[in-house]
């Protein structure tokens, strides 16, 4: 039997009594895990060491206030559903720690403490499924067409076979001016090496350059199998009618 993980809740509050009691409710539900911390410095601290599944955030804490915890975790791209708390209730505040991410924003005075199991349960599962409506929203990125590849492949290779056959022509041109001005220097015995040792380089750079060759015409002879042939619809009708029936060549026996 197998059960699914406790989520994991941070409670930062600067109210003993309100912040123990919205952790004892949520541990003894058996659904959460939770750490608790008292001033803002403390709930930047927790969630740059740990991985919290839902923040309950109060408003107004001492120097580093919930609206400085917010801005935080907006600027960290922090993407974790939080629950602002305050004492008092204001539409400017409201909007306000919103638009930095906040999921939800409640008054103390109108919650029971006895209703924030099932209240973390809902942001819970609200988020998770706000996050999938923006996953599905966001345009899918198509794989390219594999034409285009072809085509890349076969501008690529044919760039490259230009730009080695330009390399080996030159290489074998310093190589060959390089030879005719060593020869008369050389001793017979020695000019019979060299004389083979050219002879095996230009026989490897015109392997080279075949090689060359051979990959930018085979780029682009599957270029061309990639891509349909195109008929008019009464040339579709006459290859049709051709092929229609067709078994292969009869043969009359001699």
């Amino acid at each position: 039997m197998s059960f699914a993980p406790k989520k994991r809740i941070l409670i930062a509050d600067d109210e003993p009594s309100y912040r123990l009691s919205v952790a004892m409710v949520l541990s003894k539900s058996g659904l959460y895990e939770v750490d608790e911390v008292e001033s803002g410095e403390e709930a930047i601290q927790a969630l740059n060491s740990f991985a919290y599944d839902l923040l309950v955030l109060d408003h107004q804490m001492g120097e580093v206030s919930g609206l400085n915890v917010l801005q935080w975790m907006h600027e960290q791209k922090m993407q974790i559903p939080v629950i602002v708390l305050t004492g008092f209730g204001s539409d400017t505040v409201a909007a306000e720690v919103i638009k930095l991410g906040a999921y939800d924003y409640i008054r103390k005075d109108q919650l029971e403490i006895s209703r924030f199991p099932a209240l973390v349960n809902a942001t819970l599962q609200g988020y998770q499924s706000r996050q999938e409506r923006q996953q599905a929203s966001l345009p899918s990125i198509s794989a390219p067409r594999k034409s285009d590849i072809m085509g890349m492949l076969e501008n690529t290779s044919a760039s490259f076979s230009r730009s080695a056959e330009a390399v080996i022509g030159l290489i074998a041109d310093e190589f060959d001016e390089y030879h005719k001005r060593l020869r008369p220097n050389l001793a017979p015995s020695a000019l019979q090496d060299v004389d083979r040792i050219m002879k095996n380089f230009q026989e490897q750079l015109k392997l080279v350059s075949l090689f060359t060759k051979t990959l930018a015409d085979l780029t682009q002879i599957s270029r061309a199998q990639q891509t349909p042939v195109r008929r008019s619809p009464s040339e579709q009708g006459y290859v049709r009618g051709f092929t229609e029936g067709f078994d292969g060549p009869d043969f009359e026996p001699e």
